[in-house]
């Protein structure tokens, strides 16, 4: 299933944008108050009622995707809270993903030179025709830059605009499922925290030079780990919209077909991978994907 990216154009009127996000809401809490009766009623069995759950959480979530980034992103973040929702709903939020269509090239030429103010094609040479990757928030190009070749993250225009919208609802939503929301199945949910936390998280998210700064961090903390591999950030070529790195080739570890034609050592692999995640647990409390090498 793709995602369906809203277009951020004066057309798309923020009314219509409300009314679109609260008749959705209406319909998860409809669905979702369907299990709770089950189960209060007590007439139904247990399979039947994770059943009635599975059903909503797929209806939301297939719903968070047609809404498009701003709800893709809470999904991902609610999916991560077990201690408040039912194994049933963040198993199925898990599955959510972000791949959509990418916007032209010309397009990412065009935010790139606005964001850099310079042409792109004058910072830039080799930028690819078609992105490397594209996803709710954005795309990647690669590009050579200063004779090294580069991953340049494009931010899909009309963002922030689109989160400052959706998350004014989703503040009033989170209020009034505080007030209504009777937790009769023993959770301890305080929806309003649960909104702020998302709400800067997602604001986080669509700052580039934030990641920029994750990035370098995450460096420092590996520096001196020469199995790990963290990609330079190139800051003069960089905006809260525009994120340059280094280019490094690599593929997931899951490829197993791939490990193996490569001939690489799967138990040390395995080891190092582990030994990678320790770290960042045990020693620096600060954790980010990994290249292991």
């Amino acid at each position: 299933m793709y995602l369906c990216i809203i277009p951020y154009t004066i057309y798309y009127s923020a009314i219509r944008r409300n009314a679109e996000v609260w008749k959705f809401a209406l319909k998860c809490v409809v669905k979702s108050l369907k299990a709770r009766k089950m189960t209060k009623a007590g007439e139904s069995t247990t399979e039947e009622i994770s059943q009635a759950k599975v059903e909503a959480a797929t209806f939301i979530r297939d719903g968070l995707l047609r809404l498009g980034p701003t709800f893709v992103k809470l999904g991902q973040v609610i999916s991560t809270r077990t201690d408040v929702l039912p194994v049933e709903y963040t198993d199925i939020l898990k599955t959510l993903q972000d791949d959509v269509p990418g916007f032209s090239t010309q397009r990412a030429k065009d935010l790139i030179s606005k964001e850099l103010g310079k042409d792109c094609d004058s910072v830039f040479q080799n930028f690819s025709v078609e992105p490397l990757a594209a996803a709710s928030l954005g795309q990647v190009h690669t590009a050579m830059y200063k004779g090294k070749k580069v991953a340049i993250k494009v931010q899909r225009a009309g963002l922030k605009e689109l989160f400052d919208v959706d998350l004014k609802n989703l503040k009033k939503l989170a209020e009034l499922l505080d007030r209504f929301d009777p937790k009769t199945d023993g959770a301890d949910r305080d929806w309003v925290s649960i909104y702020e936390e998302s709400e800067r998280l997602l604001y986080l998210e669509i700052d580039y030079l934030n990641e920029a700064s994750n990035c370098e961090r995450f460096a420092r903390d590996f520096a001196d780990v020469d199995w790990v591999r963290v990609p330079d950030v190139f800051r003069e070529v960089s905006t809260p919209r525009v994120l340059t790195m280094e280019f490094i080739e690599s593929f997931k570890l899951t490829n197993i077909e791939r490990v193996e034609a490569l001939g690489l050592d799967r138990e040390l692999l395995a080891k190092r991978t582990a030994d990678a995640f320790l770290k960042q647990i045990v020693e620096t409390g600060y954790f980010h994907c990994v290249s292991i090498y």
